[in-house]
């Protein structure tokens, strides 16, 4: 569907019935890749590759190499990306999370000295700290914020960055237009709209990777590294 279609698909209570749907889930790796387990350490690994890359004088696509004090795990679920890729490089991560049964697991999966604040609120009402992250890092979760919410996240995420800091993306990718997915309230949006809304968020594109070695059936997954 084109975007004038999703605006006249999306309900009044998107954002409620996403909470439903989550609220009906299991509180484990399984629950929150869908069924889909087995692709829990491979695509982790593939992410700390990229964090590798970001941090290293010599590779990175960045002005200057990441620093990795501080990062964001938005839409954390349980805590699964922090334990696996996140906290194998930032001393400390926080985690947004609007579900609080999953907030409820994570400090038994994240390592206790890298778990920072549990934020149980939805990204589009969270207001976030002054310039505390070097990483805001959103996977598989910005298909549940509307197009205007999107911007007005991203928006207001630039304040939570600290100088030199990053927003990364990872996130499924239709082949064209928007794909509703009516059972969780969300959307899956095609690369050239990522990045139409990328420019209305005022953001700047640095590097771009599909993530390998996914089952042929599945959505193309792509990680966007961005800054301001």
């Amino acid at each position: 569907m084109d975007e004038g279609e999703f605006k006249q698909s999306i309900k009044e209570t998107w954002y409620e019935d996403a909470i439903n749907y989550w609220s009906s889930i299991p509180s484990t790796v399984d629950g929150m890749l869908g069924g889909l387990g087995q692709l829990d350490l491979p695509e982790a690994f593939t992410s700390r590759q990229l964090l590798a890359q970001l941090s290293d004088k010599e590779r990175t696509p960045l002005s200057t190499p990441l620093e990795l004090d501080y990062a964001l795990d938005c839409g954390a679920g349980i805590g699964r990306v922090t334990k696996n890729a996140l906290s194998h490089y930032f001393k400390k991560v926080d985690l947004l999370e609007q579900n609080p049964k999953f907030l409820e697991r994570a400090p038994q999966i994240v390592p206790s000295e890298v778990l920072g604040e549990l934020f149980p609120i939805g990204l589009q009402d969270f207001d976030f700290p002054p310039k505390r992250y070097n990483c805001i890092w959103l996977q598989w979760v910005v298909g549940h914020l509307h197009d205007d919410h999107f911007i007005k996240f991203f928006n207001k995420a630039k304040a939570g960055l600290k100088e030199g800091g990053v927003i990364i993306i990872k996130d499924n990718v239709s082949k064209q237009g928007y794909e509703m997915d009516d059972e969780d309230s969300s959307v899956t949006r095609s690369d050239a709209i990522n990045k139409e809304l990328f420019e209305k968020s005022n953001l700047k594109l640095v590097y771009e990777k599909v993530q390998p070695n996914l089952p042929k059936n599945l959505y193309t997954v792509k990680m966007y590294v961005l800054t301001y």
